[in-house]
């Protein structure tokens, strides 16, 4: 088959099945609306093609150099686009389906609502210029350079991240699911209003970022460091920060409740209305910090060091407080009428007429 009875095929909307188009050129051309099953198109050129709105299964596009190609509202179906050039291409809506993507090029590609779902993006260069309503599920990222990347309401699930590059990333509105950021270092980027749900995250550095309104609901972040991060409104319910550094963190009105703060330290901290709601709080260090109207009703703070702890309306109603160490207790409310009522009016009910 020439290339001229191919785009015939394409114009009539008929499948193109088991052609072998290894090399060809196709720069400029308009291939959109294609039906592309085991073709292979290793080696071939679509610098600025236009394959919109077409469908590749099986298909083979190792080596292929789609620069500047459009490739919006394309299907990828177990593909193989392995060392495949794709720098500025237009990825709006498109799909990529248990892809191979090792070692291609996306550097300044334009992505938007696309999806990488079982993809294999190993060494792969994502420095995308455009990142915004994009889905990276279940898909491999080893060593995989997404640095400086803007992210905007993007999700990333089950992704493992501990040796992609990412420095420089920047993260807004976008969300991780049960994603490994272990050991990554993150020192001074934004994250806002992002979400790291289920995530691990031992032993990585956030030391100086900006995590505002962020969620780390039953996250682990054990031994992480957040020293002199901003993370005001943030939420770490139910997360694991065991032997974390929170020195000279902005803290106000972040949430606490259940999470495991064992041996933590959150010295000199700005922790006003913080919320530690059944907090494991044995052994933290809360020196100097900042409790004004901060709430630590039934947390356990056995053994914390709290000697230079600024307090105003703080509550520590029910609190366990065994051999924790104050300077003073000026401004601690130790019982709280309100929830004294609560607790009353709950055993009442529990007990019945």
């Amino acid at each position: 088959m020439t290339r001229d009875e191919l785009l015939d095929r394409i114009r009539h909307g008929t499948p193109v099945m088991n052609l072998d188009c290894k090399g060809w050129d196709f720069n400029g051309i308009d291939l959109s609306g294609a039906i592309f099953e085991r073709v292979n198109l290793s080696g071939a050129s679509l610098v600025g093609a236009r394959m919109e709105d077409s469908q590749l299964v099986h298909c083979q596009l190792a080596q292929a150099d789609l620069s500047g190609a459009v490739l919006n509202d394309t299907r990828f179906h177990r593909c193989n686009l392995s060392q495949a050039r794709l720098p500025e291409a237009q990825l709006e809506r498109t799909v990529f389906a248990e892809v191979a993507l090792p070692q291609a090029q996306l550097a300044g590609a334009h992505l938007v609502r696309t999806a990488f779902h079982q993809c294999d993006l190993g060494d792969t260069d994502w420095r995308v210029g455009h990142c915004e309503h994009v889905a990276l599920v279940e898909s491999r990222l080893e060593r995989t350079d997404c640095r400086g990347v803007a992210m905007r309401s993007t999700v990333f699930m089950k992704v493992d991240l501990r040796s992609a590059h990412l420095a420089g990333v920047a993260g807004e509105s976008t969300m991780f699911v049960e994603c490994d950021f272990s050991g990554q270092r993150l020192a001074g980027q934004h994250f806002e209003r992002c979400q790291f749900v289920d995530n691990r995250m031992d032993g990585v550095d956030l030391s100086g970022a900006v995590l505002t309104q962020s969620l780390f609901t039953g996250a682990s972040l054990c031994k992480a460091n957040l020293s002199g991060a901003q993370a005001m409104h943030a939420v770490f319910s139910e997360a694991d920060l065991r032997d974390a550094v929170c020195v000279s963190a902005r803290l106000e009105r972040s949430i606490w409740a259940e999470a495991k703060l064992q041996a933590a330290d959150f010295s000199d901290a700005v922790l006003t209305l913080g919320a530690f709601h059944q907090a494991q709080c044995r052994g933290t260090r809360f020196a100097r910090a900042q409790l004004q109207d901060a709430d630590f009703s039934f947390a356990d703070l056995s053994q914390a060091d709290l000697r230079g702890a600024s307090f105003l309306r703080t509550r520590m109603h029910g609190a366990t407080q065994n051999e924790a160490r104050f300077s003073a207790r000026t401004g601690i409310i130790e019982n709280d009428p309100q929830a004294q009522k609560a607790q009353a009016w709950s055993a009442a009910r529990r007990r019945g007429p």
